[in-house]
Parts: C-alpha cells; sequence; structure tokens
C-alpha cells in the first residue's frame, strides 16, 4: 500500500491579497489620524462650551409654559466654577451647591449639599459668552429660565 504524501501534488501558487508592508503604512496613518484628531474634536466640544459656561449668571426671565412666571429675577442666579463645581440660589431662599457636567446639550448637576439628591439634566438652548437659556420640565410643564452673565 503506497503512503500519501503532499510531495506528489503540484504545487500551486497563492495570489496574496494584501502587500503587508503598505496595509502596516495603511494601519500606521488611520491610526495617527485618529490621534490627532480625537483630541481636538473633544476639545472643541466640550471645553469650548465650558468656557463660555465659567462665571455668574443672572436671571433675566422666567417662562413657564410661554407665561411669564411672576417672581423676581433677580433671586434666581447660577455660578459655575472652572473645577467643574456650581452653585445655584432661588426663590423662598433655596440653595443647592455641587457638581456639573455638559454632554452635548445637556447640563447635568448634581446638589452635593442635599445628600438624598440625584443628578439633573438640563437642556441648553442658548449658550454664548453673555447669555444663557435652559429649558426645563417641572411636573409636566416646559420651563425656560434667560440668564444673562454678570462682568
Amino acid at each position: 500500500m503506497e503512503k500519501f504524501a503532499f510531495r506528489n501534488f503540484p504545487k500551486m501558487k497563492q495570489k496574496r491579497c494584501f502587500n503587508w508592508k503598505h496595509q502596516r503604512a495603511i494601519f500606521f496613518l488611520v491610526n495617527a489620524v485618529w490621534v490627532l484628531a480625537l483630541p481636538l474634536f473633544l476639545a472643541s466640544c466640550g471645553d469650548f462650551q465650558q468656557s463660555k459656561l465659567i462665571g455668574k449668571w443672572q436671571a433675566t426671565e422666567l417662562l413657564e409654559d410661554g407665561t411669564k412666571i411672576p417672581v423676581d429675577p433677580a433671586d434666581v442666579g447660577f455660578e459655575f466654577f472652572q473645577n467643574g463645581s456650581y452653585q445655584y440660589r432661588s426663590t423662598l431662599a433655596y440653595s443647592e451647591s455641587g457638581t456639573f457636567s455638559l454632554r452635548g446639550s445637556l447640563l447635568y448637576t448634581l446638589d452635593t449639599i442635599n445628600s438624598a439628591s440625584t443628578e439633573k439634566a438640563v437642556k441648553i438652548i442658548t449658550l454664548t459668552e453673555d447669555s444663557l437659556f435652559l429649558k426645563m420640565n417641572d411636573e409636566g410643564k416646559e420651563r425656560i429660565v434667560k440668564l444673562a452673565k454678570l462682568k
């Protein structure tokens, strides 16, 4: 009985699908673009808005479902700090203080004074060097707080 041997079969030429030198160069270039572009993209998205947010803000108008709320806007204000903390004051001597973060168009705050507090999110409608408009939901009613930056 004859033993089966691979040497009896004709050798087939294998075609290479990839040129490994080119593949490594392309891989390197793609990774280099990501490494350089990603930090720039993240910095332009997050830090740019956060830098505009830092400072003292005073309410100029409060609206509920499009109607002006009859309170003194001077009682309502925020102060945002570079280290990610904030202070908030409102009517009836209410205040909170804690941490904040920006994720897209949402401003998240966590009151660290009240241990029972949970993270809250409000939508930023407008954020410029001197104007901040926040949209929130209060018991099913749309509330908009318009604030001006204090100099």
